[in-house]
């Protein structure tokens, strides 16, 4: 049980050093924060926690606390629209969970589809694993 929030409030939750979220969200922040602070309460109330880089702080090393984060996290799951498969930021976080995942086997990517997004039109090989991996995750 926990204290209550109003709805639509993000909750911002510090992570204290060496304990870490199960979930990493990440988002393209101008046209899908509504929908990851959605994700993000429907996780909290089962009791999974969850981050995103809307939480970085004024002054802290955003690359830094990215890496951090992705490096720690049991599940990577991007939140997929068509700006956020344009955004640079966006390609760099998946580009380093996909090494990640290859060294460590963590963290496990679980893609969200917000909207169709063709494979042929955004970053060829990174739309396609998503499409696979979340094909393989409805299938299993």
């Amino acid at each position: 049980g926990g204290g209550g929030g109003g709805g639509g409030t993000e909750m911002t939750l510090k992570v204290p050093e060496g304990k870490w979220p199960d979930v990493f969200i990440s988002l393209h922040v101008d046209s899908t924060r509504s929908q990851a602070t959605a994700l993000r309460n429907f996780l909290t109330a089962a009791g999974i926690t969850s981050w995103m880089c809307t939480e970085i702080g004024a002054g802290v090393n955003y690359r830094h606390e990215i890496v951090r984060m992705a490096s720690n996290c049991r599940v990577f799951m991007p939140l997929i629209n068509s700006r956020w498969c344009l955004s640079g930021e966006c390609e760099w976080e998946f580009n380093l969970v996909q090494r990640l995942n290859i060294q460590k086997k963590r963290p496990e990517i679980i893609p969200v589809f917000l909207e169709t997004v063709d494979p042929d039109e955004y970053w060829i090989a990174m739309v396609r694993t998503l499409h696979k991996r979340s094909l393989e995750i409805i299938c299993n």
